[in-house]
């Protein structure tokens, strides 16, 4: 066992070290694309300003210049903060994990979780020195460079002033739409069709949708946690409800979280029953909560079979992925209850916190899953110990 944790250290501590390095890397590729563009506009300014005809021309080139490395600069810290995240999320937490190290020894001696909290208490939320000169920057040289154009075009008298004004015009709204458009590619939020592709959707609630706020949200699976398993469960007839259901999802609601409802429904895919009748017993579930005050914000579902391995399948965490970005929610202050450890690791690897609730009909196999003896979730007998469990962790960190 000693071996196995000295094995883990080594590991973690050579990955945190690559992954340094890399943050290192692009820190100085920055510093590279800095020198690099100082010596390109100096190079055009010179060029611009010499004694033949076409010269002024040339100081289009500043835009397309600026833009090229803004875009460079733009990429070189999301590579940069997706290591950082890294190594906050996964390498750091579990090296002190090892060393005995409590959260704020962490944040005190590990540097990228110190620069986190560093980050937090001085409020400083900026993309990044040199990010934010180019974003600046990238649209004001276009202005620079047509005004550069016209004075010295005239000087030169190449063309008719109205001439030289049109030409001016055109180039800078042209470089103004381009400039726009890579500034927008960087912010642009996961397209309606990337979310389809993600998992199906059944219902959503259009009021929670248009809330833009940041929310907190229960997920929950359907068949064995909100209502009994009574295999590939399609007729409303067979629908019964634990005793304990609403009143559990009227305490979460009222707790200010919003109710998700994620479920696998690979009888679909196996013809056992057709969409249609799922969503008939879907809508039947969102009426009885919605006659006992309870709102379902949203229903995701998955099609298909194990074999097919579709990103929206529990264990994987599609159905997650995108009523994140569909209904902008807080992961970190989100929770999953499911009553199978594929509903466990699909929330794990969405990186929520995951409770394993024993209503389904699956009560003792889980145990001995080597999924169940890695990831040792939290297990509740009913969804009323779920809350509880919830309520009082929301509490201790608190």
């Amino acid at each position: 066992m000693a071996k196995l944790k000295n094995e883990e250290f080594e590991y973690l501590f050579k990955t945190h070290e690559s992954v340094r390095n890399e943050i290192l890397q692009r820190i100085t590729q920055r510093d590279t694309f800095a020198i690099q563009f100082i010596v390109a506009v100096g190079a055009i300014f010179t060029i611009g300003f010499l004694d033949f005809q076409f010269a002024p021309f040339l100081f289009f080139l500043l835009p397309l210049v600026t833009m090229f490395y803004s875009v460079q600069i733009s990429y070189s810290y999301t590579i940069h903060d997706r290591c950082n995240k890294f190594l906050v999320e996964e390498i750091e937490p579990k090296i002190a994990e090892i060393l005995q190290y409590n959260e704020y020894q962490r944040e005190r001696l590990m540097w990228e979780s110190y620069c986190g909290v560093d980050t937090k208490q001085r409020a400083i939320k900026t993309p990044g020195i040199r990010k934010g000169f180019f974003n600046i920057v990238s649209f004001f040289m276009p202005f620079i460079a047509s005004s550069l154009f016209i004075v010295v075009s005239i000087e030169k008298q190449v063309f008719s002033k109205t001439t030289l004004m049109i030409i001016a015009i055109v180039a800078f709204v042209l470089m103004e739409i381009l400039n726009l458009y890579i500034s927008v590619s960087f912010k642009r939020k996961v397209s309606k069709r990337v979310l389809k592709k993600l998992s199906h959707r059944d219902y959503i609630d259009k009021t929670v949708l248009k809330d833009k706020r940041r929310k907190k949200a229960i997920f929950i699976d359907r068949d064995g946690t909100i209502h009994e398993d009574k295999v590939c469960t399609h007729k409303i007839e067979d629908l019964h409800y634990f005793a304990d259901t609403f009143e559990v999802l009227k305490k979460f609601q009222d707790d200010g979280y919003i109710i998700v409802i994620l479920t696998n429904q690979d009888g679909i895919a196996n013809g056992l029953y057709k969409k249609e009748q799922m969503r008939a017993f879907n809508q039947k579930i969102i009426d009885d909560c919605s006659a006992r005050g309870i709102k379902i914000s949203a229903i995701y579902y998955s099609p298909y079979q194990e074999l097919d391995n579709h990103y929206s399948f529990k264990p994987n965490p599609g159905m997650l992925i995108r009523a994140k970005h569909e209904l902008n929610i807080a992961m970190d202050k989100s929770f999953f209850i499911g009553d199978q450890m594929s509903d466990i690791i699909a929330g794990r690897r969405a990186k929520v916190n995951s409770i394993l609730v024993a209503t389904g009909i699956y009560k003792h196999d889980f145990r001995q899953t080597k999924s169940f003896k890695e990831i040792q979730p939290p297990v509740k007998k009913s969804l009323i110990e779920c809350y509880n469990y919830i309520n009082n962790y929301v509490n201790e960190i608190s």
